[in-house]
């Protein structure tokens, strides 16, 4: 109910911009130039009105609503995921875990500012939409 309302407002604007954008230049072919306020109005309202639908059917927007409501149950429980542990095996082989590179590194090649160039990454743990 909410997305036709919405549709109907977007729809009724669009036609009031159309039937101002609208008018004549001149005389004969130029008489009538511009939208027709009526195509404009169905064409906005069916476009607003389908995404208006799927925006308020969506899993995040009934998440938002039930948060406004209150806290979520789990809420006090703490997280839901468990926390990544600091001991994870690296799939690289022991000579490129260890820190060590098969290309030369900047700073063994002369640069001598202390800071190494050398990129780390480790994996992350990202959370699971349930």
């Amino acid at each position: 109910m909410i997305a036709v309302g919405i549709a109907a407002v977007s729809a009724a604007l669009a036609a009031a911009l159309a039937a101002f954008a609208s008018g004549s230049l001149g005389p004969e072919r130029l008489a009538v130039v511009g939208p027709e306020p009526g195509p404009v109005a169905l064409a906005v309202g069916a476009e607003v009105l389908l995404g208006a639908a799927i925006l308020l059917m969506s899993p995040g927007a009934r998440r938002t609503r039930t948060s406004r409501s209150g806290p979520e149950p789990d809420a006090q429980a703490g997280p839901r995921h468990p926390e990544p542990s600091t001991a994870t095996p690296s799939p690289l082989p022991p000579s490129l875990s260890e820190g060590t590179s098969a290309s030369p590194s900047p700073s063994a090649a002369g640069a001598s500012d202390g800071v190494s160039s050398e990129a780390r990454t480790e994996p992350i743990e990202l959370p699971r939409v349930d």
